[in-house]
């Protein structure tokens, strides 16, 4: 009686796979690939076990799919860079419950577009691409990027060194990518991404393709690093901007606020300014301590790199001492209430001040500006800084010995907040 030749015809998967049971290759299987087929008339044909074994050595780099009928599912290692010819299962038995399962619960993937850095085997091919340690531990390195730029601490994997061909694949593995990377979303303020098989169990759950997919797919969504500028509103810091220094140009009115709470209350600005004049540049150092940051629509939009250039001359702004404006010993005409200050920081806090002045009755005023101050601010009354000398050393203009009262530093501030017209708005000590 001739055997009707029947074309193999199948699914293949990339799957990772997990359990405690032993290892196809302890059946006299090697767990380099399994080629799945779906059509009982082919899968039970007399000669499959034989065709199947003529055909292993054209899918030597394919992924793993293990029978599952009543049974854990077997622990496979990642494959090896060198795998070879694979050998096919002489049982047909062997392959029967998986080859259903394929057909019922994981047709061909495409995999959507992610990043333009693209990962590696992008996109992944369903029965050609190998299972491969990168595939994970890519994951890993772009998850625990963006965990860190969202201010959450590194990750701690399961196998934290993947070994090709040892390291058994784990359900964990793919769990813990998932929960590392919740947490990032979360962080974002955005809704966490949702899986097509929400939970991973180890020894029972078969990870398709589609799995490594959506988390390629989840991790691409989401930015590596914080905003770099950012307009008016309220905003959490470590969830919606990052710490660190930010520029504005804004106009006259604006008004910022570093926040330790939210209820409104004055007692929740740790430090806040008001601009009452037309200052070329602002300057804020938000902390990682703070709760919040807040400006309104005067301050405009704010970013991580300076608004100006470097100045011959100080004009009215704030100015990092170094980067835009040189130290040493300037001199302007002033008019009544000139404002200025030689600042540590751009914290907004009293602390933050070296020295300051409130003049009345303007005139000639001198001012020399140490290498060591981190800026100088000036407001509109100062008129424009000349500078005469750049021989201004650490003896001549850093902090003195008897250094500036607070309550001096804090009274000139004051006369200068009023005189801009944010009376009942103290600085926050």
């Amino acid at each position: 009686m001739q055997t009707r030749s029947t074309p193999i015809v199948g699914t293949v998967l990339l799957l990772l796979v997990s359990g405690s049971a032993g290892t196809l290759s302890a059946r006299g299987v090697q767990p380099h690939a399994l080629l799945l087929l779906g059509d009982p008339a082919i899968r039970d044909a007399p000669d499959m076990p034989d065709r199947l074994n003529a055909v292993g050595s054209a899918f030597a780099r394919l992924a793993y799919f293990p029978a599952v009928e009543k049974r854990p599912v077997p622990r496979l290692p990642f494959a090896a860079a060198d795998a070879g010819r694979v050998v096919m299962p002489r049982s047909v038995h062997a392959i029967r419950s998986a080859a259903a399962l394929a057909l019922a619960e994981a047709p061909q993937i495409t995999a959507r577009p992610v990043a333009s850095d693209s990962f590696a085997d992008d996109p992944l091919v369903a029965g050609l691409t190998v299972v491969k340690t990168i595939h994970v531990t890519e994951l890993r390195t772009r998850i625990n990027a963006a965990r860190t730029a969202y201010g959450l601490s590194p990750w701690s994997w399961t196998d934290p060194t993947l070994v090709p061909g040892v390291t058994v694949v784990k359900a964990v593995h793919i769990q813990e990518l998932r929960t590392a990377l919740a947490a990032v979303y979360s962080a974002a303020g955005k809704m966490p991404p949702t899986w097509s098989v929400p939970t991973i169990v180890g020894g029972a759950t078969v990870i398709a393709a589609a799995q490594i997919v959506e988390l390629r797919s989840a991790v691409a969504a989401i930015p590596l690093t914080r905003p770099t500028q950012f307009g008016p509103g309220q905003y959490l810091v470590g969830r919606d901007i990052a710490p660190g220094r930010y520029y504005a140009d804004p106009a006259y009115g604006c008004y910022w606020e570093r926040q330790r709470g939210l209820s409104g209350s004055l007692s929740d600005i740790i430090a806040n300014d008001f601009v009452g004049f037309d200052s070329l540049q602002v300057v804020v150092d938000v902390q990682s301590t703070d709760l919040a940051f807040q400006a309104d629509a005067d301050c405009g939009t704010w970013y991580s790199t300076p608004r100006q250039g470097f100045q011959m001359t100080v004009r009215p702004g704030t100015w990092l001492v170094g980067g835009q404006i040189r130290s040493g010993t300037y001199r302007a005409t002033t008019s009544d209430g000139c404002y200025w200050e030689r600042l540590r920081g751009f914290t907004g806090e009293l602390s933050a001040i070296i020295a300051n002045d409130f003049v009345s009755g303007g005139g000639l005023r001198y001012v020399s500006i140490s290498a060591s101050d981190a800026g100088f601010h000036s407001d509109a009354d100062c008129g424009e800084w000349t500078l005469v000398s750049s021989m201004a050393t650490s003896a001549e203009a850093a902090e003195p010995t008897s250094a500036q009262p607070r309550s001096e530093i804090e009274r000139f501030r004051d006369l200068n907040r009023m005189q801009q017209g944010m009376p009942g708005i103290p600085i926050r000590k």
